[in-house]
C-alpha cells in the first residue's frame, strides 16, 4: 500500500513538472527572457522616438512603441493591451502631454503598474518654449531641439546604466557618438536671422534650433481652429519683417495654401518641410537632412533683400509658365480660326 501512494506521489510530480515544462516553452520568448535575464524592456509612447534609443541599447534590451506609426498620438486612446505592455517594461518614455500618457502616468503613479516613468518635459536641464501666440509652454516636439536631445540621450544613458551597470560602457559609447553627429551640425543654424511665422507648435523647437525667431504660431494649439484674427496676426508680421520674414510649413499642413498665399503676396520666403512628428527616420537623421536642406535652398541672407529659392515657388513658378503658354496656343488658334 504504502508503495503505491509512494509511486503515485512521484507520478503526479513527473507530470506536473511536465506540464509546467510544456508552458514555460509556449511563453513568448521576449516575456521569458525578461524573467529570465537581465535585458531591459523600453516602451516610448511616440515611435518617433525608437530608432534614436536603439542606436544605444546594448545587445538584447528591447524598445516599443505604444502608438503605431501614422497614428496622431493626441487622438490615441489606451488599450487592455498596452497596459499589459507597460506592465512588462523597465522604462517608460513618455513626452508627457497627451490624455493617453496623462493616463500611464496614473497607473504608474497608483501602483497598478510599476516601471520607471521618464517624462521628457521633466527631465533637469530640458528647454521649455513658450508658444509665442499664446505665452504657453509647448510641450510639442520638444526632442526636435539638438540641445533637449543631448540631454535626453545623457539622462536615459544614466538610467540605463543604473539598470543594467555591465553595459554602462555600451550606452555611454553610443551615446557619444550620436551626440558628436548632432554637434558636428549644430553650428550651422541656416535659419539665423529670419523671424519665423509657423504652421503648427510641432516644428517650434526645431526651427528655433535652426537659427530663427518664432514670432507667430498660426495653429495656436492641436485640434484649436485658426480664426481670423490668427491670419491677420501673420500678415501684420509678414508685411512688417518681409526680406527677414521666412514661413515654415509642414507639408501635410491644413494651412499650406493659406500660409503661401500670404507669403506671396509680401514677397515672403517659405519653406515646406516633412512632419517630424510622422517621420520614419530617427530624429537626428531627420535634424541632419533639414539641416542640410536648409543649407542647400538658403544661399543668401535675409537682409541681401532678394528672393530665396525654394521648392514650392519653383513649382509655382512652372505652372504659371505653364498656364500661360497654353492661354496663349489657345489664343492664337482662335485668332487663325
Amino acid at each position: 500500500m504504502l508503495q503505491i501512494m509512494v509511486m503515485s506521489i512521484i507520478r503526479s510530480r513527473v507530470i506536473l513538472g511536465v506540464i509546467l515544462l510544456v508552458l514555460l516553452a509556449c511563453l513568448p520568448k521576449t516575456a521569458f527572457l525578461a524573467q529570465g535575464t537581465n535585458n531591459l524592456g523600453i516602451v516610448v509612447t511616440f515611435p518617433l522616438m525608437i530608432k534614436d534609443i536603439e542606436a544605444i541599447l546594448c545587445e538584447g534590451d528591447e524598445v516599443s512603441s505604444i502608438v503605431p506609426l501614422g497614428v496622431d498620438p493626441h487622438e490615441y486612446q489606451l488599450t487592455f493591451r498596452d497596459a499589459e505592455i507597460l506592465a512588462k517594461a523597465n522604462i517608460v518614455v513618455s513626452t508627457a502631454h497627451t490624455p493617453f500618457e496623462a493616463r500611464i502616468k496614473e497607473l504608474i503613479l497608483s501602483g497598478e503598474i510599476n516601471t520607471k516613468l521618464i517624462e521628457i518635459p521633466n527631465i533637469p536641464g530640458i528647454l521649455i518654449l513658450k508658444n509665442p501666440s499664446t505665452n504657453v509652454s509647448n510641450y510639442h516636439g520638444i526632442l526636435f531641439h539638438g540641445y533637449n536631445y543631448i540631454i535626453f540621450l545623457k539622462y536615459l544613458r544614466d538610467i540605463l546604466s543604473t539598470f543594467k551597470p555591465e553595459c554602462a560602457n555600451v550606452y555611454y559609447h553610443r551615446v557619444e557618438n550620436l551626440i558628436n553627429r548632432i554637434e558636428s551640425i549644430e553650428h550651422s543654424k541656416p535659419l539665423k536671422g529670419f523671424k519665423a511665422v509657423i504652421d503648427t507648435p510641432v516644428i517650434q523647437y526645431l526651427v528655433t534650433w535652426l537659427g530663427a525667431n518664432v514670432t507667430y504660431i498660426l495653429a495656436v494649439e492641436h485640434d484649436v481652429p485658426v480664426v481670423p484674427q490668427d491670419i491677420d496676426k501673420v500678415e501684420e508680421i509678414l508685411k512688417l519683417y518681409k526680406q527677414e520674414a521666412i514661413v515654415v510649413i509642414t507639408e501635410d499642413s491644413s494651412a499650406l495654401n493659406l500660409l503661401s498665399e500670404l507669403a506671396f503676396k509680401y514677397s515672403v520666403k517659405i519653406l515646406v518641410i516633412p512632419n517630424p512628428i510622422m517621420t520614419t527616420q530617427s530624429i537626428l537623421t531627420y535634424l541632419e537632412n533639414i539641416t542640410k536642406e536648409c543649407q542647400n535652398l538658403l544661399t543668401l541672407k535675409p537682409n541681401e533683400g532678394k528672393t530665396l529659392s525654394f521648392n514650392l515657388e519653383i513649382t509655382v513658378l512652372i505652372f504659371v509658365i505653364v498656364v500661360s503658354v497654353l492661354v496663349a496656343v489657345l489664343f492664337i488658334q482662335r485668332v487663325r480660326k
